[in-house]
């Protein structure tokens, strides 16, 4: 089953491909219409999968490497992203 995207996992992800993704010539709210509506490519999830783990390295773990709380949520951000890949035909 697929987690559903909550409006704070919505502002975050906003956030990070504002960040992450503002360089690129990506439009970030088709690309975020295409997560809430798991019609994302395959390049779709390997840029998200990329913008997020970024993220997470930079801003998502405590002094111990443990995630904080930022990063737990983008843990399920992640989490969230890579259950939309679509499947192959006669998968």
């Amino acid at each position: 089953m697929k987690s559903k995207l909550s409006p704070d996992h919505e502002l975050l992800l906003k956030a990070v491909l504002q960040k992450r993704l503002a360089g690129l010539t990506v439009n970030q709210d088709e690309l975020l219409r295409r997560v809430k509506t798991s019609a994302l490519t395959p390049e779709d999830v390997d840029l998200l999968s990329d913008a997020l783990l970024e993220e997470f390295t930079e801003t998502g773990l405590r002094p111990d490497s443990e995630p904080n709380a930022r990063g737990l949520k983008l843990e399920e951000l992640i989490d969230i992203v890579r259950q939309r890949i679509p499947k192959s035909p006669g998968k």
